[in-house]
């Protein structure tokens, strides 16, 4: 959703998505929400957090590209932060090692991320004692191999900037999927009409 918002024009007259979507299958929810607004009451069914926030280098291009206009990468990243210490989940963002002073990770632990085979990152890891898996299975691992074994070992992720829901696998989770994104949210409504497992791939 990040990198896709940075490319595309602003579209400041698409309406904002008022109703929560759910699959047939119920394994899949689609809303939109502001994290520098509040915490959606949908949140709470989730047992995990994971999200790819974006980076603070394109933050304000992206913030022009969407609804979130007028709002600041300190806010944004308050909006995370907040979220985390409301629900008291354990919470794992994806976050770029030049991004680690914006971020407050004094409760957190930060290890290697390889974000994709050409981009080191680091996961910061929100109260990793809740997970109900060591957190030391992801040192080294990629986002592809971190969404794998959450969506296995976890009853309900969250992802609340969850873009084209990159998080999603089919193999266990029920997902809680969230952005501000409306061209996102209208693809992912579309996706996951007939359910997780008739999704189109």
């Amino acid at each position: 959703m990040y990198n896709t918002a940075l490319g595309r024009k602003p579209n400041h007259e698409m309406p904002a998505i008022h109703d929560v979507f759910k699959s047939p299958d119920g394994k899949i929810t689609v809303l939109q929400n502001d994290l520098c607004a509040g915490i959606s009451p949908e949140y709470y069914a989730a047992s995990v957090i994971y999200s790819e926030p974006p980076w603070h280098s394109g933050y304000d291009k992206f913030a022009k590209n969407t609804i979130a206009d007028g709002t600041s990468y300190r806010q944004y990243i308050d909006g995370f932060e907040r979220l985390i210490r409301v629900m008291a989940l354990p919470a794992l963002l994806v976050c770029g090692k030049s991004d680690l002073k914006q971020y407050c990770p004094s409760d957190a632990i930060n290890i290697t991320f390889i974000a994709t085979d050409t981009c080191s990152a680091k996961l910061l890891v929100y109260n990793p004692v809740l997970l109900p898996f060591d957190y030391k299975e992801l040192d080294g691992k990629t986002s592809k191999e971190v969404c794998e074994i959450i969506s296995a070992k976890c009853k309900c992720v969250l992802d609340p900037s969850c873009g084209y829901g990159n998080v999603v696998r089919n193999n266990g989770a029920d997902y809680v999927l969230s952005d501000i994104d409306t061209d996102c949210l209208l693809w992912l409504r579309k996706e996951y009409a007939n359910g997780l497992c008739q999704a189109r791939g």
